[in-house]
């Protein structure tokens, strides 16, 4: 069980940071949200991983938003038109600016889904199973 805490933390921080949670070197995107269709390193298939990811990328978003509906409660601007606009940009730069990095986790997430309990249905073919993909130590 230790061994697998620092796995599980490794592949959401490549996920984070935009690598390849497989291997952690090749890069996720193509550019700022664009999901690779296979990782340029170690060849995973990644675009079979977004399918899965419309929960997290959900339930995140709503976070956010949940964050900032209680902000807007607890905090009285001076002046309305003021503070709708501080609104508007901060909900536009919370969710749009986090997207690629939510994403990323929501990605890593599904891969660590589809080690634990996925029949190898994204490996793609023979030899290429999730779980010969594991994170390098």
């Amino acid at each position: 069980m230790a061994s697998r805490v620092p796995r599980i933390l490794r592949t959401l921080r490549n996920g984070f940071c935009g690598r390849c949670p497989a291997c952690g070197r090749g890069k996720l995107f193509e550019s700022w949200n664009q999901l690779r269709d296979e990782c340029v390193i170690c060849k995973f298939p990644l675009v079979n991983l977004q399918e899965n990811t419309w929960a997290f990328m959900y339930l995140s978003t709503a976070g956010l938003t949940g964050s900032l509906v209680v902000a807007m409660f607890l905090l009285t601007p001076s002046d309305v038109k003021v503070g709708r606009f501080v609104v508007f940009l901060v909900a536009i730069l919370g969710i749009a600016g986090t997207l690629p990095y939510r994403k990323g986790i929501a990605i890593a997430i599904e891969y660590l889904v589809e080690l634990r309990w996925g029949g190898g249905e994204h490996g793609g073919g023979e030899g290429d199973e999730p779980e010969s993909h594991g994170p390098r130590d």
